[in-house]
């Protein structure tokens, strides 16, 4: 590991002196004996390391995240909406992912793109009437609409 890069679970177990394996056991919650664990989590204590979320998700297919896809955030209606939906996920323990759209439909389209492609769990989006019926079809197999 260089001081510029992050440590990899590949630095973890070197610095434990247990394998990739053991490693991955003890981040994901899997029973192994004692004294691994505690090297471990020693070693990702004085690395510092954290859970690469994006390289997790890309593993599991899923992220944590829901993109909730709106207007605008000028409009109080818009802006207290997703106040309610950001507090509801969070305590579901998901993160939300906000895009405006401006009610552009290109910008939708982008924004449907950008979730799909970052395998969000979920989408909820307020986007216009007419491109809805087109666009579920297409996006609900990948990610969810709401």
């Amino acid at each position: 590991m260089t001081k510029t890069n992050a440590p990899t679970m590949k630095d973890v177990a070197k610095e434990a002196g247990v394998s990739l394996g053991t490693v991955s056991k003890v981040i994901n919650g899997i029973t192994v004996r004692e004294e691994y664990k505690k090297k471990v989590e020693a070693a990702i204590a004085s690395l510092h390391y954290e859970i690469n979320t994006y390289a997790r998700g890309l593993k599991t297919k899923k992220t944590g995240l829901v993109a909730v896809i709106i207007p605008n955030m000028l409009n109080p209606f818009f802006a207290a909406l997703t106040d309610y939906i950001e507090d509801a996920l969070y305590k579901k323990g998901l993160k939300t992912m906000l895009c405006c759209s401006d009610g552009i439909p290109e910008k939708e389209i982008a924004y449907l793109n950008l979730a799909t492609q970052n395998k969000v769990n979920g989408i909820v989006a307020l986007i216009l009437v007419v491109m809805a019926n087109r666009l579920s079809k297409r996006y609900s197999d990948s990610a969810g609409i709401w």
